[in-house]
């Protein structure tokens, strides 16, 4: 028997259980996908209602942890339920009704599907006909089922519906929390960090500050809550300690804002702010219990020999403390806390001492101790609370040691070296400083190699730190003579009591020279002055003589009756004054100067003394007559004609002796600065000849040529600074002058000179010639100091136009004029500026003190005139007229000579150490370079 051949796939049945599987399959896979989109929305269903809860109630932190669990429980749940309950009612009978539907079979597919179910289960007939008609029907079925498309018999619709929700509530929620973003802000840091304190959301913004604080135990803390957009009401603090809470009201300030104050604040706690519904992040405060150093106040008490030099009181300063030895310095710690001690520890070197603090019986948050400084060194403070907390931090510092410092004494007068007349007072200005104290100050004396003999000044208690002493030596008392020789030293201790310290000055010598010298050293230190002060006594005189007489007047003008004794004491004091005013000038006037000027206008000053000799005369006759019965207004009468005959003899001395001077006075200064610029020439020249010596030696390394060179360029660097102070002194004087014609045309050559000699090459080919000899090129040197005498040489001309022009001022002067002429020329001569004489730079002139008197000045002295002494030598210091003509030059002035008494202990430190070292400098010579 012939096996039967294999049925195709349609007639199988095999087609049909394919197309039911990929139907049933297909309809999972939609189930499956529908049932995930109705579960999201579950979810987002679940988180929704969440958020609105929470901003209804506040959700705890538990349940909004709890909320995303909840959201994909509930989800996943209904995800499952879901498929579950799809697939479980999706059968094959069902997916073969579907396929039926879908291919509009009318029941075929159906009844294939039926006949096949049969066939597997053996339920159907076995007759070869039942059979064959129901292979038949199973493969129509198949036919039928194949060309059905899976998207038409289960389409994806039924998901895409929760899809979309799902899209369309995004996008709601999207514009929502786009619109509402500080709400969508704070329910999303709400529920993405449950844990996290994050306040609702709320259309109130409560910023509060500090926010987290650690707070020290006991003290207050301040909470702000900074201005909103929408104004806030009813704002309160909320406090939870010990999960209570506790609230306050905050007050609003100036700008807006809310404050409150939390005292004493001992525990920790959590603070938040709330107003309406809405509320800020919970911050918290943590307490410091530790001790905390507050301030520290030091009490810094220097040794009683200080004199309360360097006592403080107040706060550490940043500096540290500092202190003599033996200074004690008391620490005042005050802590936040009760406290129980502390400790100071002190290190000086390799030694270190820890002293106790001690507890305040009356303020237990302070603690007290106290050291006493006697090296340098550092030290450091810590507190201990009730509880035996250490302080976590600690206040260090330095000390440092204060030296006491030696004492400082110098001679202010008379200088170094100084000359003096037999007769002379010689004053002695001393000066003694210290820093704490000036103990004993004395000044030694020795005639002539004797052994020296002490004074002492008297000092104040308690010990002044500085003290200036100006004794006088009435040298007359002494019997000295021309040739002797005075040393003068000082010396000082201060107030230091273990032990003192004491430093003396150099010594002074004071040489006598007789009378004669010290008249010419005086006349060629002073010059003109000398001779103006010999006339200006005179007319000074009158002048207080005749304002005398004035007020004698004015004072009995309006009086009537008899005359009072007292006026008429005063009248025969008046007729006193004349006589002795005539004496004095009498005195002055047999004193000859050797000036052709003098010689002319002594005669005038005679006649002078003579018609106050004859005032005096006469008014004492006339107040003989004068009875106790007489009337004031002979007295008047006679004060009147003596007024009158005052002013009259005023007027003619001053147009007969005094107006000559002053305009000889007047064109001094240039015939000074003119006779300064020749020597200024001749010493250029002659500089420029001995640099000749050094052309061609450039940069050659021999040590006596270096040093030879460097004296050369300190002398070219003086010259070219005379230079400048000469312009400057002709300028000066040329704007000094008189108005007039007499003067303009010499105003405007003086000028003329010293802008054309300002704008020359001279200055600058001196610095040049400077610069050589700095560099050691003796060539470069040579060329610029020549070319520098050449351009100085061609206003040789000039400068002796402006002297001729103002001799002939003098010569036009009726009578006087060839005296005043030889006059100024004696001036210069004595001042060694005079033709032929070599002379020296008004600046490099020697500081010598000359003490002394003039006698047609010391008369004059004895009648209390000011400013006489000064010109007579008893106060050397004062400016000669040369100095005058000179910046920087006095006569005689030493540096803290020329600074005021009540300045010199703000510089004194700074002047007498430099003074010192300069002392000591310039004893060293200068060693060759190697």
């Amino acid at each position: 028997m012939n096996p039967r051949p294999p049925l195709p796939p349609e007639s199988s049945g095999q087609a049909l259980r394919i197309k039911l599987r990929q139907v049933t399959r297909r309809y999972r896979e939609v189930s499956a996908l529908e049932a995930t989109a109705w579960g999201l929305l579950a979810a987002f269903g679940v988180l929704l209602i969440s958020v609105w809860l929470d901003l209804a109630f506040e959700l705890t932190p538990v349940w909004r942890a709890a909320v995303p669990v909840i959201a994909a429980f509930v989800g996943l749940t209904l995800t499952v339920a879901l498929i579950y309950q799809r697939v479980r009612c999706f059968t094959p009978s069902k997916a073969a009704r579907l396929v039926d539907e879908t291919a509009q079979a009318r029941g075929m597919v159906i009844s294939g599907w039926n006949l096949q179910q049969a066939d597997a289960n053996q339920t159907r007939g076995t007759f070869p006909a039942t059979a064959g008609l129901a292979q038949l029907a199973i493969a129509n079925a198949g036919v039928l089922a194949k060309p059905i498309s899976l998207r038409q018999a289960v389409p994806w619709r039924p998901a895409a519906r929760p899809w979309a929700a799902i899209l369309a509530l995004s996008l709601l929620v999207g514009i929502v929390a786009l619109f509402t973003s500080q709400f969508a802000a704070a329910q999303w840091r709400r529920f993405a960090h449950p844990w996290d304190d994050a306040p609702p959301a709320s259309y109130l913004l409560l910023t509060i500050t500090p926010g987290d604080a650690d707070v020290r135990y006991g003290d207050s803390m301040e909470i702000y809550v900074a201005p909103a957009a929408t104004p806030l009401e009813e704002v309160e603090l909320v406090l939870v300690r010990a999960e209570q809470e506790e609230t306050a009201p905050m007050f609003r300030d100036n700008n807006g804002g809310y404050r409150a104050l939390l005292t004493r604040l001992t525990e920790p706690a959590e603070y938040y702010v709330r107003a309406f519904r809405a509320r800020s992040e919970k911050h918290d405060i943590r307490i410091l219990t530790a001790p905390e150093i507050e301030s520290v106040q030091v009490v810094v008490s220097p040794p009683a020999y200080a004199g309360g030099i360097g006592r403080y009181r107040g706060k550490l300063p940043r500096t540290g403390i500092a202190g003599l030895p033996g200074t004690q310095v008391q620490f005042t710690v005050t802590s936040q806390r009760p406290l129980s001690g502390g400790s100071l520890t002190v290190t000086s070197g390799d030694q270190t001492q820890t002293i106790e603090l001690e507890p305040s019986i009356e303020q237990p948050e302070i603690t007290v101790g106290t050291i006493t400084i006697q090296a340098a060194g550092k030290f450091e403070l810590q507190v201990r609370d009730i509880d035996g907390q250490q302080s976590r931090e600690s206040i260090a510092g330095t000390i440092t040691l204060i030296a006491d410092q030696r004492p400082f004494v110098r001679i202010l007068k008379p200088q170094p070296n100084s000359l003096a007349t037999p007769a002379a007072h010689l004053p002695i200005e001393i000066a003694g400083e210290d820093d704490y104290g000036v103990a004993r100050l004395s000044l030694y004396r020795s005639l002539n190699g004797s052994r020296p003999l002490p004074l002492d000044i008297p000092i104040l208690t308690p010990a002044p730190t500085s003290k200036v002493e100006t004794i006088y030596l009435p040298l007359s008392a002494y019997g000295l003579e021309a040739g002797d020789e005075i040393k003068l030293f000082a010396r000082v201790e201060d107030n230091h009591p273990d032990p003192a310290q004491s430093v003396e000055t150099p010594v002074v010598t004071v040489r006598i020279i007789s009378q004669q010298e010290f008249e010419q050293m005086l006349r060629q230190r002073e010059g003109l002055n000398v001779l103006m002060s010999k006339y200006r006594q005179a007319q000074r005189m009158l002048e207080k003589l005749r304002q005398k007489t004035r007020e004698l007047q004015e004072k009995n003008a309006k009086k009537k009756g008899l005359i009072p004794k007292t006026d008429k004491a005063a009248a025969e004091e008046l007729a006193k004054q004349l006589r002795e005013a005539a004496q004095a000038l009498a005195k002055a006037a047999k004193h000859a100067l050797p000036y052709d000027i003098d010689q002319q206008l002594t005669p005038k000053l005679e006649e002078l003394i003579q018609r106050l000799e004859q005032a005096a005369d006469d008014l004492e006759r006339r107040l003989e007559r004068l009875v106790d019965t007489s009337q004031l207004a002979e007295l008047h009468a006679e004060l009147a004609e003596l007024s009158a005959l005052l002013g009259q003899q005023s007027d003619l001395y001053g147009e007969s002796a005094m107006v000559p001077l002053e305009q000889l006075e007047q064109a001094m200064p240039i015939l000074v600065g003119v006779a300064r610029f020749k020597q200024l020439v001749k010493a250029q020249r002659d500089l420029a000849e001995r640099l000749a010596a050094v052309k061609g030696k450039d940069g050659e390394d021999n040590p006596a040529l270096k040093a030879r060179m460097r004296d050369l360029q300190e002398e070219q660097e003086g010259l070219r600074a005379e230079l400048d102070s000469l312009l400057t002194d002709l300028q000066e004087a040329a704007e000094n002058l008189p108005t007039g014609e007499r003067f303009d045309k010499m105003r405007k050559n003086v000028t003329d000179f010293v802008t054309m000699l300002r704008e020359s090459d001279a200055a600058a080919e001196m610095s040049q010639a400077e610069q050589g000899l700095a560099e050691f090129t003796g060539t470069k040197a040579h060329q610029h100091a020549v070319r520098a005498a050449e351009i100085l040489e061609q206003f040789q001309n000039e400068s002796e136009d402006a002297a001729k022009q103002s001799l002939q001022f003098l010569f036009a002067i009726p009578g006087l004029g060839q005296s005043l002429s030889n006059t100024a020329g004696q001036i210069l001569g004595e001042m060694g500026l005079g033709a032929g004489q070599a002379g020296r730079s008004a600046s490099r002139r020697g500081k010598v003190g000359l003490y002394g008197e003039m006698p047609s000045m010391a008369a004059m002295n004895e009648q209390g005139s000011e400013g006489i002494s000064a010109v007579g030598g008893e106060n050397p210091d004062l400016p000669t007229m040369l100095d005058l003509m000179t910046p920087g030059a006095a006569s005689g002035g030493g540096s803290l000579g020329e600074v005021p008494l009540r300045y010199r202990q703000r510089v004194a430190e700074y002047f007498r150490r430099l003074s010192a070292e300069i002392q000591q400098s310039e004893e060293i010579q200068e060693e060759p370079s190697p």
